[in-house]
């Protein structure tokens, strides 16, 4: 299930210009001003945390916005991001249904979009994802009740505009047969279009979007 996370957006880029004097590049003068710690830096975009809500901050972008507030029992486990832009990241808890958050920092679509994995079920988790230089995100899950037998899908999902693939549409590229299958996918720019990339028993598999 998809849903769009609202926060009230950052006081970074409202207070920078009452901060100027203080040494340090965009992003550390909002993570000053947001009182935040960083969860992960890479490939020009940071994460971080204040305690109770999650920010991502592009240096090249000058964007630092607010992008949820973390529900109970859910931390971050897992941030992927590309050209300084394009950011998505993973919650997760014990017992609790893994959550995908993505977010363009140089798009203008207002909020966040958030994919909610075995939404309805008992279990749902990431076993792996990966993001595009033109924001589209990537990942393998497992899904199902409890104990009971699990269904293992690669699936995508484009969250900006530099892409031809729908956006924010979650894009069903294969449905596997074991975790080993859902543990290596990738994706990758071409063009405006995306290529994802798993395995099926050992054997690398491969679709481009559109098609």
């Amino acid at each position: 299930m998809r849903r769009v996370a609202f926060v009230v957006a950052a006081l970074s880029a409202i207070l920078l210009g009452a901060t100027g004097a203080r040494a340090g590049t965009f992003c550390q003068k909002a993570i000053a001003t947001d009182h935040g710690k960083v969860v992960r830096s890479t490939n020009g975009v940071i994460v971080y945390t204040n305690g109770s809500a999650v920010f991502a901050c592009s240096e090249s972008k000058h964007q630092a916005p607010g992008l949820v507030i973390l529900d109970k029992g859910y931390k971050v486990v897992q941030v992927e991001a590309s050209n300084g832009r394009c950011v998505a990241i993973r919650f997760g808890g014990a017992g609790k249904l893994d959550q995908i958050l993505m977010k363009d920092l140089g798009g203008k679509q207002v909020g966040s979009g958030v994919q909610d994995i075995g939404y309805g079920l008992s279990f749902g988790k990431v076993y792996s994802m990966s993001v595009s230089p033109n924001c589209a995100v990537a990942w393998g899950e497992a899904t199902g009740g409890g104990s009971g037998p699990k269904t293992y899908r690669v699936r995508l999902e484009a969250f900006g505009s530099a892409t031809s693939v729908p956006y924010g549409v979650v894009q069903e590229i294969a449905t596997v047969k074991s975790v080993n299958d859902v543990k290596g996918v990738e994706v990758t720019a071409q063009g405006r279009k995306v290529r994802v990339r798993w395995t099926e028993g050992g054997v690398a598999k491969a679709k481009v979007l559109p098609a």
